[in-house]
């Protein structure tokens, strides 16, 4: 019997976790979108939003025809999120991920026990922002591969390749030159 209820224990542990652990992915891979820092911690602040609401959703409603015909309205709504940008995109796909969460674990998490996951999702929210504003601060770029100094243009070198590539080969430039090393000065990564 302990082992049993040490099993269980550990399987919400681990669905959790990964409440925080999705919210803190999405979160991380879309905070770069915004250039201002206040864009950013808005972003990061609302993105649990519909993740939590819709978890709570998916808890709630025990019937199973029920929740299978939820989880494909949520969705088809949260694809047509994309139309309000990066924010919705990411709402959308937290707002999926809430509703197939709750729809899992309603045989073993109540909506009594709600708070907990709260507290897990936000203990997520709360790493990424401070990950991301103590690592990589808005603001600071990282230096290009082809030069020290930090980027003017973003990935100049995959674009002078890039362009090269797209020409007519008598137009290439110099053959003896490396792959990515254009002869237009004006390709290059950082100026």
């Amino acid at each position: 019997m302990a082992a049993q209820l040490w099993m269980l224990n550990h399987a919400l542990l681990v669905i959790a976790m990964m409440l925080g652990a999705i919210l803190a992915m999405i979160g991380g891979f879309g905070v770069g979108m915004f250039g201002k820092a206040s864009a950013q911690l808005a972003l990061l602040l609302y993105l649990p939003l519909p993740m939590l609401a819709l978890l709570a959703v998916g808890l709630t409603v025990h019937v199973r025809v029920v929740s299978l015909a939820l989880l494909a309205v949520v969705l088809a709504v949260g694809a047509y999120c994309r139309r309000f940008g990066p924010p919705g995109f990411m709402g959308g796909m937290l707002a999926f991920m809430g509703a197939f969460l709750g729809f899992f674990i309603q045989a073993y998490v109540s909506l009594a026990d709600f708070g907990w996951l709260t507290a897990e999702v936000l203990i997520g929210t709360a790493g990424t922002i401070a990950v991301h504003f103590t690592l990589f601060p808005p603001g600071r770029k990282p230096p290009c591969a082809g030069c020290s100094g930090p980027t003017a243009r973003g990935p100049g070198p995959w674009r002078a390749r890039w362009r090269n590539y797209l020409r007519p080969p008598a137009a290439r430039g110099n053959p003896s030159r490396p792959p990515g090393k254009s002869d237009a000065s004006s390709d290059s990564c950082c100026g």
